[in-house]
């Protein structure tokens, strides 16, 4: 699972939010509160991300649950963090016939 805390947001992305303008899976409350939720159309229901209390974090809620629902041909807010970036869900093998001799378990001689 892709992990995004407050220290890997680009300088950039609290400057480009702002209360005039929607982005896509969240809106704010009369009492200024932002929630994000994720519209299923197949089964006609929510799926409710949450209640924050900046335009930012439900933002990149809305991301990280749409690209993990929908993959890489979903529309996203800030396609740059989470497209082009190694998966770190993935988990690599490794054939033996692939490893060096320092790597080789030990044999019966």
């Amino acid at each position: 699972m892709m992990m995004l805390n407050r220290c890997s947001r680009p300088q950039n992305l609290q400057s480009a939010i702002s209360s005039t303008k929607l982005y896509r899976g969240m809106r704010q409350r009369h009492c200024g509160k932002w929630v994000a939720e994720i519209c299923l159309l197949r089964n006609r229901r929510r799926l409710w991300l949450g209640t924050f209390d900046t335009a930012e974090d439900a933002v990149l809620a809305y991301d990280r649950e749409a690209f993990k629902l929908r993959g890489e041909n979903v529309r996203l807010n800030f396609p740059e963090l989470f497209l082009g970036k190694p998966n770190t869900d993935t988990v690599t093998t490794v054939s033996p016939n692939s490893m060096t001799s320092s790597q080789q378990p030990n044999e019966p001689h």
